[in-house]
């Protein structure tokens, strides 16, 4: 869109004689004598300067090329941002001899918002200086003109091609006698001081996912600024450009632009990027070049965010003691989400089966630990391997796959099935819902990996900043990390066979143990529903019609195994069926995990608010734009996410007040794997989802949210973030 916007704005410039834009220019000046001193042109008083009164004869000569644009209008610099074109200058002899000339010597440039883009320019008074030979063979005591062929595009709401050929009369005086200063030298000196100087605070750089990273050494808190690289199409010039603190200095993330697939490979052969950084409030820049092989890499290095901790929530710098407890009581907690009742209820039955025979409950309550810890921690790994490798993952990694989304449906169908009575399992996976027959304590280990696997969607209050530092911690702080949480989550079950007297209040098994057991398959059922939901979300209506229908086909399997046990023996129609229901169920996942549906297809909304897409930088853009930003980060499979939205995002009062029009709602959604989310999560010493943050509005960091919400926090952050109150009714 950016390029199509630039090629209509600069249109006149490409028609005529199709030679481009310097043939037309040819074309148009070549035959207009040169104008000495200052001419109006449109929006611009143009005119060619010296830095000197006269010339000397084999020796350059300071020049410039003078823009003073009216009110409002400005002319681009060499990268013109989202649209434009940057001036151009050649010089030349009266005879019609070209001169050699420096490169222009560009100025810091400033960001120019025109709507939704921004472009890199220049208002008000603009002196463009350039060092032109002149000729050996000039005579001295003669005067020499020296003409510049200059174009440009001044902008305003509309863009207006401007050209002229200038001309500039000096004499030329012999190398022996002094030159004096001009009167425009003053002019040079002031765009000298604009000019970027040579720093070294910018190390590096590389591309991660969508984003232009830059690191460097110096106080993250004094490098507020901007960048402007002189690549042009690299970047996406109106997107908010995130700082943030490192163990060894800053690190900045721009968002790239579109066109930069094509641009990054000439930048990672050539090694280096150029680019000017201009500091908040200053008119001088620092000019950096930039190593690709600078060390350290961004990933070695960064430990905090200054984001979430001016939030007031977690960051990946609270310390491994620290983690490692707050992991803890995660855990714990996170028995009480809604995404583990199902195996709380399994695990009930389980305990009231074996309360009074301390032995057997003990082992079991062990057993069911240590299935917790172990599968915790081969999660773990393989969420640590995956980011080493490249992967931009989280916790609940697992639930953005398909295949395991609907592997995990098929899975509770099984065991729902199970606990109604409809078939008897001998050794399988899904004696993890027959926890009540005799090979129970393999069934006690895979009901803990059981409880992990449905644990995933969930973060608990205190799991965020815990997995947060997890994230970036060293391997073993990491994996200690996740031990305690899984010792959390399997916590409540080791202290009720410590504690005895807890023990007798578990009622004696008996005929409820029965009734109980096939009323947990509908919580089975219910994770079935939620989980086939989570896959429509994914790969669309097709993928979870798909699953319902291997989920029926799996019913038919253990339908005809059900009746086969119940005989007694197994015929050949009932292994057939068996067989035929098993590979139908396996065929319709694999269609359905292979089905996809567009992101722009899917309608995350609350009823009140008009919830849009996040996209990085967007946030920034529509603070700036005096709103109060709320942004949901959420997935479909996450449910603490869903239980918040359903409990306070959609009800009043705080619907209403995300409806208003001076509040704008954006939701981040990683149902399916998104580097960008993923970076912007750990920028905010996250490592999954939910996440929220309000951002005030005009300026200023945004307030980091609980996991958990409720009415006051967000009513809270609204007030403090400048949203105004819901006019009450009547008024």
């Amino acid at each position: 869109m950016h390029s199509f916007l630039r090629l209509w704005l600069c249109l006149p410039l490409l028609l005529g004689s199709g030679l481009g834009a310097q043939g037309l220019l040819k074309t148009l000046t070549e035959s207009e004598a040169p104008q000495q001193g200052a001419v109006r042109i449109d929006a611009v008083v143009a005119e060619l300067v010296s830095a000197q009164t006269a010339v000397v004869a084999g020796r350059p000569a300071r020049l410039g090329l003078r823009l003073r644009h009216d009110s409002h209008w400005h002319t681009y610099w060499e990268n013109p941002g989202d649209s434009g074109l940057p001036t151009r200058i050649s010089w030349k002899l009266s005879s019609g001899a070209a001169l050699t000339a420096s490169e222009i010597r560009w100025p810091t440039p400033d960001r120019l918002a025109v709507g939704p883009l921004a472009s890199f320019g220049y208002e008000g008074d603009l002196l463009l200086m350039q060092t032109v030979e002149i000729p050996a063979d000039t005579k001295p005591g003669e005067s020499i003109d020296l003409i510049a062929q200059a174009e440009w595009l001044v902008c305003r709401e509309v863009c207006i091609p401007g050209q002229a050929s200038l001309l500039l009369r000096l004499p030329v005086v012999p190398p022996t006698e002094s030159i004096q200063a001009s009167a425009d030298l003053p002019l040079f000196e002031a765009a000298e001081r604009r000019l970027p100087r040579p720093d070294q605070a910018g190390q590096g750089f590389a591309f991660e996912a969508d984003r232009l990273v830059l690191w460097g050494l110096g106080d993250a808190r004094g490098m507020m600024g901007l960048l402007f690289p002189r690549t042009e199409g690299l970047i996406q010039p109106a997107a908010a450009q995130l700082l943030s603190a490192t163990a060894t200095g800053w690190r900045l993330d721009v968002p790239l632009a579109d066109s930069a697939k094509r641009l990054i490979p000439g930048l990672r052969d050539g090694k280096t990027l150029e680019a000017v950084w201009r500091p908040d409030g200053a008119a001088q820049g620092l000019f950096w070049t930039l190593s690709l092989d600078a060390p350290p890499t961004p990933t070695a290095v960064i430990r905090s965010s200054p984001t979430a901790a001016e939030a007031g929530g977690g960051s990946s710098g609270i310390g491994v003691w620290l983690a490692i407890g707050m992991a803890f009581v995660g855990g714990l907690i996170l028995n009480l989400m809604p995404c583990v009742f199902p195996v709380l209820g399994l695990k009930l039955l389980a305990f009231g089966q074996r309360a009074h025979s301390a032995v057997e409950a003990r082992l079991h309550a062990l057993l069911f630990a240590t299935g917790v810890i172990i599968s915790m921690l081969l999660l773990a790994s393989l969420l640590l391997l995956l980011r080493a490798a490249g992967e931009s993952i989280g916790w609940g990694f697992q639930l953005q796959n398909p295949w395991v989304v609907s592997g995990l449906g098929l899975l509770f169908v099984v065991i729902g099935l199970n606990l109604t009575g409809l078939f008897e399992v001998g050794t399988s996976l899904t004696r993890a819902g027959s926890l009540d027959r005799r090979e129970g304590k393999l069934g006690a280990l895979s009901s803990g990996a059981l409880a992990v696997v449905v644990a995933s969607p969930c973060t608990a209050p205190f799991m965020g900043s815990a997995l947060g530092y997890a994230i970036t911690a060293s391997v073993w702080e990491s994996m200690l990390v996740f031990a305690a949480l899984g010792a959390g989550l399997a916590a409540p079950y080791v202290l009720l066979v410590a504690i005895p007297s807890a023990q007798r209040l578990l009622p004696r098994p008996g005929a409820w143990m029965e009734t109980f057991r096939q009323a947990l398959s509908f919580p089975m059922f219910a994770t079935a529903a939620w989980l086939t939901w989570v896959l429509s979300q994914q790969n669309g209506a097709t993928a979870s019609f798909m699953l319902l229908l291997a989920m029926i086909a799996l019913a038919i399997a253990g339908w005809s195994w059900g009746r086969s046990q119940r005989r007694g023996r197994l015929l050949r129609t009932d292994s057939a069926l068996v067989i035929l229901s098993l590979l139908t169920s396996i065929g319709l996942v694999q269609a359905g995990s292979q089905s996809s549906m567009q992101q722009d297809q899917r309608v995350l909304a609350a009823p009140a608010a008009s919830w849009g897409p996040w996209a990085a930088g967007l946030a920034e853009q529509l603070q700036a734009q005096g709103k109060v930003v709320f942004v949901d980060f959420t997935a479909a499979w996450c449910i603490s996410c869903q239980a918040n939205k359903a409990r306070v995002l959609t009800v009043d009062p705080v619907a209403s007040r995300l409806a208003q029009p001076a509040v704008a709602t954006l939701t981040a959604d990683w149902t399916r794997q998104d580097p960008a989310i993923t970076a912007e999560l750990e920028r905010h010493g996250r490592s999954g989802v939910p996440m929220y943050l309000v951002y005030p509005r005009g300026v200023g960091q945004p307030l980091l949210l609980g996991e958990w919400l409720t009415d006051a926090e967000v009513m809270d952050a609204l007030d403090r973030a400048g949203a105004p109150a819901v006019a009450a009714p009547g008024r």
